[in-house]
């Protein structure tokens, strides 16, 4: 999945957004076909019969240009990315961001031209907004929490297509810089809303909420006994994490804040 050089701005959005919906129709295709071959099987015909009309609901649902809550399908990507050339290009860098990633590159060493802030303006759009969330995370990586702090502020308060997974994640980092920083009781309980308390308990495994809970445990409610538990948790999901950059870039800042402790 490696993108092209962009040529004259543009790279090829309708393979990379609608391929696994042309998959799903191809594979839908040879289920019906040994549908057909396999009639006087009723149970094998009836399975394959499920699978092409599973196949064929998906690649609709992917396909089709349509906006799932504050999510834009494959569809929906490939119709707008083609009318704005900055989506176009902040998709073109998160494909060259997670290709440096599976390279085991972290972000901290990646080009700075990547992780400019788009204008608040262009990050209304759900694809631009990304490049905003991943200019914060790079600061994480490069432990500059003021800055790092400071935009995920701005981007939090601003009108954006920003969906809730980030949002969320913005909040542990956030929570996190509050801890090792002033460490104010009434800051971190503000932030820890019920709704933010159920997302962290649903990503639970998540290297940074992980990280995140350590700090709370650690340097909030001064339970170390607890945050040992979930450092060797950490430890534990950090093995079949896929990404082990950004298993060390958690690794370094859980060892900051038991610096603080």
């Amino acid at each position: 999945m490696s993108p092209p050089d962009m040529k004259d701005g543009k790279i090829p959005l309708v393979l990379y957004n609608l391929g696994g919906s042309l998959m799903n129709v191809i594979a839908s295709a040879l289920f019906f076909v040994l549908y057909i071959l396999t009639k006087d099987t009723p149970i094998l015909s009836t399975m394959l019969l499920m699978c092409t009309i599973v196949g064929v609901g998906i690649a609709i649902m992917n396909g089709l240009p349509m906006r799932l809550g504050t999510v834009d399908n494959d569809g929906y990507n490939a119709f707008s990315l083609t009318r704005n050339s900055e989506a176009m290009r902040s998709f073109w860098i998160q494909m060259k961001v997670n290709e440096q990633l599976a390279k085991g590159v972290r972000l901290k060493d990646m080009p700075d031209e990547w992780f400019a802030v788009p204008s608040d303006e262009a990050m209304k759009n759900s694809m631009v907004v990304v490049m905003g969330v991943f200019a914060c995370n790079r600061l994480m990586d490069k432990q500059e929490f003021q800055e790092a702090d400071k935009l995920m502020e701005h981007i939090v308060n601003i009108e954006s297509g920003m969906v809730g997974l980030h949002r969320s994640l913005m909040v542990c980092d956030r929570m996190y810089i509050e801890m090792i920083s002033e460490n104010r009781k009434e800051v971190i309980d503000g932030m820890l809303t019920k709704e933010q308390k159920q997302f962290m308990k649903q990503m639970k495994k998540f290297p940074s909420v992980l990280r995140t809970e350590y700090a709370l445990a650690l340097l909030h409610n001064k339970e170390r006994e607890n945050a040992e538990k979930i450092k060797t948790l950490f430890e534990k999901c950090a093995k079949s994490y896929p990404y082990q950059n950004d298993v060390e870039s958690e690794r370094e800042l859980m060892k900051l804040a038991e610096g603080k402790a």
